[in-house]
């Protein structure tokens, strides 16, 4: 198997099989992407009670944030029964993971400090999302997380400034998720291209062996056809020769009443030896000898 090391792209002999991938990773994704869509807005929905027990005076701007990302999702899950959503499906995703990690952020811009950097938790959530259970690429994923990183690195520095020990330790968390989330999903896509290319392999090796038996089962067909168009032209032949036998058999049979029938002192013999190796009785009579005697002697002999 033959792939790019950092984007795990099909490359080499083995380049072909990249058009075929994505289309299997697609249909393979699509209910569970609707799924996905379902699960964040429901989560979204329900982390409303979150709002409205810690900042009850601020729940009307965190709640218009909330329902904004619900009708992103929503009108997402519309699309997903769209053809273009086939080409985009992916970069809709990491559209999705900026999109709630952004908001997490704003949920902190929005929310009174220090208490507001406890929503750093949706950023985490987000990162998890994005890099496990979205089907995301490698690529992609690592690219959404990466940004929130970055995002969330100048805004607690800089924007909306936290307390440097929790400022220190959000982004250590964070970071160290944003690292093993990469790993995980380098592994996840790896594992999968490994798969796909084993069952495009044994799907290929499958057709050959059925192809084969296919010309297996054609030759034997076409050998058995010939063997028995032998088989009947040896019983022709066979009907053949037993009637040439019968009919030299009834040659010989009248050939031999006719032989000693004749009145005719009558003898046949080898030309090469000169020894007789039939006569009638007619020759008998006439030389007055037995067969015994006269066969397999000449003519000069018995003289």
């Amino acid at each position: 198997m033959h792939l790019r090391r950092l984007t795990l792209r099909f490359t080499g002999p083995d380049h072909q099989l990249e058009p075929d991938y994505q289309y299997f990773r697609y249909t393979s994704s699509i209910g569970h992407l609707r799924l996905c869509h379902l699960l964040a807005i429901l989560a979204f929905a329900s982390s409303t009670i979150l709002d409205i027990s810690l900042f009850p005076e601020h729940t009307q701007r965190l709640m218009a944030i909330r329902f904004a990302v619900i009708a992103m999702f929503t009108i997402g899950l519309l699309t997903t029964r769209a053809r273009f959503y086939a080409r985009t499906w992916e970069w809709q995703n990491t559209f999705y993971i900026l999109a709630t990690g952004f908001a997490a952020m704003r949920f902190i811009a929005v929310a009174p400090l220090p208490d507001s950097h406890i929503y750093y938790i949706s950023i985490i959530v987000s990162l998890i999302f994005g890099y496990t259970f979205i089907h995301n690429s490698f690529v992609k994923a690592s690219l959404a997380g990466t940004t929130l990183l970055a995002a969330y690195a100048i805004q607690s520095a800089w924007l909306h400034p936290a307390p440097p020990e929790v400022r220190i330790n959000n982004l250590y968390i964070l970071g160290i998720i944003n690292m093993l989330g990469m790993i995980i999903a380098y592994s996840i896509e790896h594992s999968a291209r490994a798969q796909y290319f084993l069952t495009r392999r044994l799907e290929n090796e499958s057709a050959k062996v059925a192809e084969g038996k296919d010309l297996l089962e054609k030759r034997v067909l076409e050998r058995t056809e010939q063997l028995s168009a032998a088989n009947v032209r040896l019983q022709m032949e066979s009907d053949e020769r037993q009637r040439t036998a019968e009919a030299l058999k009834d040659s010989e049979e009248k050939f031999g009443k006719a032989f000693q029938a004749s009145p005719m002192a009558l003898y046949i013999r080898d030309e090469n030896t000169g020894k007789l190796v039939d006569v009638n009785d007619n020759f008998l009579n006439l030389m007055g000898l037995s067969r015994e005697i006269v066969i397999g002697n000449t003519t000069l002999g018995l003289g």
